[in-house]
């Protein structure tokens, strides 16, 4: 599986907050990038939180054994982008065209190695106090058993068993062969998103839970070996959007922005 994560800071807040434009980079990255997209892209608007800062737009789309997820917050002026695939392709030039859609100061790449390791693996150092929050990623073998449904279900109580916060039903297909059927399922939370791709011949699988916040690592980690089931292969844990902390935007930044123009006009009338 090639994983690459991209993490950015300091973009455009009204290209954050533009549907047209996530939908049309979803829609063309898979055909530039030689992958084949399953679906159209989904796209969810998130502007009712509780705080400012985490509104934006949570968008996905399938492709055969993996997905692309981008998660916008406009008033952080930051993304992040999920680009996960079976299939090889180049990550150099999917860097050029994200950053294309969406430029920023800052766009971080980084290739995740989803590697068959039973202990907890934490391939990146992590700063809870500086960084933006925890991916876990889980490889899984065993579940040849499943069914869709049973998925479909566990996927739609999941995010309430492990203190996330849903903000969609899941959103399953499959795709593959007769031989070899290919089942994905993804919710999106308020958090960020919880995804699963299993080759149902062999039941292997990819589990990725991505927070914006940092939570219990331990509990939750051994929640979801009971919930999922079959045999753990591998745990990695990376932090996403490093030294986040120091670089984010807020709400309160935003608008003492759009009043700036304020400060001179006083300035000059004393």
């Amino acid at each position: 599986m090639y994983h690459y994560i991209y993490d950015a800071h300091f973009s455009y807040r009204a290209r954050l907050d533009d549907l047209r434009l996530v939908y049309e980079i979803l829609e063309d990255l898979p055909s530039r990038l030689k992958l084949k997209a399953l679906a159209p892209p989904f796209i969810l608007p998130y502007y009712s939180g509780a705080e400012p800062e985490d509104c934006g737009i949570s968008a996905f789309i399938f492709l055969e054994m993996g997905h692309i997820t981008l998660h916008t917050f406009s008033f952080r002026e930051g993304y992040y982008l999920d680009l996960c695939s079976e299939k090889r392709f180049d990550p150099d030039l999917a860097k050029s065209e994200i950053s294309r859609v969406f430029p920023a100061a800052e766009l971080r790449t980084d290739f995740v190695k989803r590697v068959k390791d039973v202990s907890i693996r934490q391939d990146r150092k992590i700063d809870k106090k500086k960084d933006f929050g925890p991916h876990l990623l889980i490889n899984l073998s065993g579940l040849e058993n499943r069914s869709f449904e049973d998925l479909f279900c566990l996927f739609d109580r999941m995010p309430f068993q492990v203190g996330m916060t849903p903000i969609m039903r899941p959103y399953g297909i499959i795709s593959g062969t007769r031989k070899r059927p290919i089942w994905s399922i993804m919710t999106m939370i308020a958090e960020s998103h919880i995804s699963l791709h299993m080759d149902r011949s062999s039941g292997d699988a990819y589990f990725d839970l991505f927070s914006c916040s940092f939570f219990p690592v331990d509990p939750v980690t051994k929640k979801l070996f009971v919930l999922l089931g079959g045999k753990v292969e591998s745990v990695q844990l990376i932090s996403r959007g490093h030294d986040y902390q120091t670089k984010r935007s807020t709400a309160v930044k935003a608008c003492r922005q759009s009043r700036e123009w304020l400060r001179w006009i006083n300035k000059d009338m004393d």
